[in-house]
């Protein structure tokens, strides 16, 4: 169509006339008065929005400062014992007409509140308060609000789901608060502005919401460790790909890591650690090439770590430790030349490790324990310039450790642990000048260490326990050692004395020389070191008495020379060592008694005399004892609630006082000479597992309070004077496995409140006075290992359910007056005559006598029989009785088997 120049003036003067006739119209008045009017209702709107905005604001930030508060006030663990927020007070000048913020909205001085140019509150800063509350949802009112910081404090409830008021909320860490709970508010993500999301370190439990990824598309950081979330991964969530923090680690998660990781192509941080997710890595990760932090440690992946990580080039940390990963290293590694920290322990990784790792000029920490790796220890580490850690420790190394470690100039830590070392260990390893620890425990090295480390002047540490080295310990690990803290040599083949300049060192805190030849005697010099912690020479061939100077260690903690061949009396200033937890002088020659001063030890929490000579009574101070669980002033590995005094010489009465040794484990006072009874306050141990009184004089009754001790395992009175009946109460101990009463004077039957203990596995009653049938409910013990009966005057038939003991493998029921047929099934079949001697009126193919015709009525108690054969019985039973009463014990059983004998003879031939 053409368009003439006069057609368009015309078309234009047209429009204009229209326009100008429109204004002049009626309607264009009532429509331009509307628009003025509602303007104006605007405006008005505005100023009085905005006049009442400072004071709801006010509120909202009052109500929320109350909930933070908390019924409980302000946590134990807050920096200062004032309210933080003490000036957040309501404002007495509402009407200040003044335009200055701080005025017209006070609030924006309150301790962590931060506010825009137009006086609304754009941030709250505050992390680390010590708020014990919950979120108040006043919270979400405040429309401006962009900052939200209320980490590190202990705040409890859930998230309100009001949260999604808050439309221009960008940055929001609620970390580190433990109770904060429930699930993630679906309302949260409307939050489009978001970009920085952190939940961490709380209680959060459910799954991760699919909407998470749909909405939150402006996120960049989200962390949402430490919690409580469970499910598969949402499959959404890889389409974040504005994603550069990504930390799921330390929850329940299930499934896999999808092949869509790869499209988190800006990804810096992959952390997926700590939880339940499986499957192979995929090896479409080699697609996020930002990626510099990968964790994935302590899952269930399985596979082995694909090649294509070896492309992730600005990869600085791959920490993949307990991941089920198998299969060998990847020499594609060595392309990660930035890697700085590499960590695969605790996997079933094998193979050597590959030369190409020699590439990773950046390494510091590289950590592979814990694997089935073979070969030799690389002597290219020495490339590593800037390593610190090596860690190789559990693994099958073999060969001699490369001298070329110490060209590693900045090594600090160097752990061989549990290999199949040889060889000797080579001086070099002093020229790493930094070298702060060796551990090479558990391998087969050999030689000796006369001047090995003479120049290893910065060593803190040094453990070569469980070798082969011989020679003697050399005196510059005292004088030329200035930082060593720690050494250890157990468990080798060293001899000779312990020098005297060890004694003299000015910083060992812990020396370990248990379990080799040292002899000699301890010297009083051991005074002099006053740092000294922990002090173990269990094992060795030490002679003469302790020194009493020991007592001036006022740090030592713990003290153990087992099994030497010390003498003398324990030294009553070794009590001034108020810091022992541990005192093992076990298994020596000490003499005389118990210094009643060892109640000072009031930090005493193990403590073992066993095997000496010592002598006199237990003194009642030792009830000072035992009071806490005390750890030691350097966490060192120790059992807790052991007294063991057994096999010495004491005498007397067990103390009543024991029983407020309240952590006490394991009492244990066997093979000494206490007499009078059992005190029944021993059943107020409430911790006790194991109680040994064997081999002693003890006398009187089982005390029937035994019955009440919850948690009592092992439970040995054998080889005393005790009599009376096995109480029933015992029958309670729920938890008893061992129980041991032979060897006494007890008398009565089996009660059959004993059958409720299930999970005994040891009951040995012999050699007492017991009668009665053998119960049927021993049938029902099924966790029975080892019965013994034998030697008391039991009778009648033995259960024919006794067979159902699968796991029994030693029953002894000899020399007792039972009768009739052994059973013949189940595990019965598989014991020898010898379980059954003494006990002529069995039969039975197990004891290889037939049973005559009608003897299981006579003898298996199953009437019958005329009057001569009841009187027959009869009268044998009590002369039987009547006998062993008057026999002495060691005759008894032979008085009982010859009348047994005689009497079935004469009845059968009758």
């Amino acid at each position: 169509m053409i368009v003439y120049l006069d057609d368009e003036v015309n078309c234009e003067k047209s429009y204009f006339k229209i326009i100008i006739n429109f204004q002049s119209s009626k309607l264009f008045k009532i429509l331009y008065l509307s628009h003025c009017l509602l303007l104006l209702f605007l405006l008005v709107s505005g100023a009085t929005c905005s006049s009442n905005s400072s004071s709801d604001a006010e509120a909202a930030l009052l109500a929320f400062k109350n909930e933070l508060l908390g019924a409980a006030g302000l946590s134990s663990s807050s920096s200062s014992s004032n309210d933080p927020l003490a000036n957040w007070v309501p404002s007495n000048n509402n009407n200040n007409n003044n335009n200055n913020n701080s005025s017209s909205s006070p609030f924006c001085e309150w301790t962590g509140v931060y506010c825009n140019a137009l006086g609304e509150v754009d941030s709250l800063n505050l992390g680390s308060m010590g708020f014990t509350g919950t979120i108040a949802s006043e919270l979400c009112s405040l429309w401006s609000l962009q900052h939200l910081d209320l980490s590190n404090n202990s705040l409890s409830g859930s998230i309100p789901s009001e949260i999604g008021n808050l439309v221009n909320l960008q940055y929001m860490d609620l970390n580190s608060n433990q109770n904060l709970s429930g699930a993630i508010p679906l309302e949260l993500f409307s939050l489009q502005d978001l970009y920085y999301l952190d939940l961490s370190y709380n209680a959060i439990s459910g799954n991760i919401p699919s909407e998470l990824g749909n909405l939150l598309v402006n996120v960049a950081f989200l962390d949402l460790s430490n919690n409580s979330l469970s499910g598969e991964l949402p499959l959404e969530l890889w389409s974040m790909t504005g994603l550069t923090e990504l930390v799921l680690s330390t929850n329940p998660l299930t499934g896999n890591i999808p092949d869509d990781i790869g499209n988190l192509v800006n990804l810096q941080t992959l952390s997926l650690g700590t939880s339940y997710l499986n499957g192979p890595i995929p090896s479409q990760i080699s697609r996020c090439k930002n990626l510099q932090k990968l964790d994935l440690g302590g899952s269930d992946f399985s596979g082995s770590i694909p090649d294509s990580i070896g492309e992730l080039q600005n990869l600085t940390t791959l920490n993949l430790p307990g991941t089920k990963l198998n299969g060998s290293i990847p020499a594609s590694l060595g392309n990660c030349t930035s890697l700085e920290i590499l960590n695969l322990a605790l996997n079933s990784l094998s193979g050597e490790i590959p030369e190409e790792l020699a590439q990773l000029e950046h390494i510091m920490s590289f950590i592979v324990n814990g694997n089935q790796l073979t070969g030799e220890v690389p002597s290219w580490f020495s490339k590593w310039q800037y390593v610190s850690t090596i860690f190789l420790s559990n693994n099958e190394l073999s060969g001699s450790i490369p001298p070329e470690l110490g060209n590693c100039s900045n090594l600090k830590l160097l752990y061989i642990d549990n290999n199949l070392l040889s060889g000797t260990i080579p001086s070099e390893l002093c020229n790493a000048a930094n070298l702060d620890t060796l551990s090479l425990i558990g391998n087969k090295l050999s030689g000796d260490i006369t001047t090995i480390f003479m120049g290893c002047t910065n060593l803190t540490q040094i453990d070569l326990s469980l070798n082969y080295l011989s020679g003697s310990i050399p005196a510059y690990l005292g004088t030329n050692l200035p930082k060593l803290l720690v050494l250890s040599l157990a468990s080798n083949n060293l001899s000779g004395p312990i020098p005297d300049e060890l004694w003299n060192s000015n910083s060992l805190n812990q020396i370990q020389l248990n379990g080799n030849a040292l002899n000699g005697s301890l010297s009083p010099l051991v005074a002099n070191l006053t740092g000294l912690g922990y002090l173990d020479l269990d094992d060795n061939e030490l002679e003469g008495i302790i020194p009493p100077e020991i007592g001036s260690l006022s740090l030592l903690s713990y003290l153990s020379i087992n099994n030497n061949r010390l003498s003398g009396e324990i030294p009553v200033q070794l009590c001034n060592c108020v810091q022992l937890t541990t005192l093992d002088l076990g298994s020596n020659s000490l003499s005389g008694a118990i210094p009643s001063q060892i109640g000072q030890l009031i930090n005493l929490d193990y403590l073992v005399l066993s095997y000496n000579n010592l002598s006199g009574s237990i003194p009642s101070e030792i009830s000072a004892d035992f009071q806490v669980v005390a750890m030691p002033v350097s966490s060192f590995v120790q059992h807790h609630g052991t007294l063991d005094l057994s096999w010495n010489h004491l005498s007397g009465s067990i103390p009543a006082e024991m029983s407020d040794c309240a952590v006490l484990v394991e009492l244990l006072l066997a093979g000494n000479e206490f007499t009078g009874s059992i005190p029944p306050q021993l059943a107020r141990l409430t911790n006790l597992t194991t109680l040994d009184l064997s081999c002693n004089q003890l006398s009187g009754e089982i005390p029937e309070e035994l019955g009440q001790s919850p948690h009592l395992q092992g439970l040995n009175l054998a080889y005393n004077n005790l009599t009376g009946s096995i109480p029933a109460q015992l029958g309670g101990i729920q938890s008893l496995v061992k129980l041991n009463l032979t060897g006494n004077h007890l008398s009565g039957g089996i009660p059959n409140e004993l059958g409720n203990l299930t999970g005994l596995s040891h009951m040995d009653f012999s050699d007492n006075e017991l009668s009665g049938e053998i119960p049927a409910f021993l049938s029902n013990l099924v966790s029975m290992q080892m019965l013994n009966l034998s030697h008391n005057l039991l009778s009648g038939p033995i259960p024919s359910t006794m067979g159902n003991l699968s796991g029994l493998s030693y029953l002894n029921i000899s020399d007792n007056m039972v009768s009739g047929a052994v059973p013949e099934e189940g595990i019965c079949l598989k014991l020898n005559a010898s379980s059954f001697l003494g006990n002529p009126g069995l039969c039975g193919s197990v004891v290889n006598t037939a049973c005559p015709p009608g003897e299981m009525q006579l003898l298996g108690g199953g009437g019958g029989g005329g009057p001569r054969r009841k009187f027959l019985l009869s009268t044998g039973a009590v002369l039987g009785v009547v006998m062993s009463t008057i026999i002495v014990k060691k005759w008894k059983y032979i008085y009982m088997n010859i009348l047994i004998r005689i009497f079935l003879l004469f009845y059968l031939s009758s």
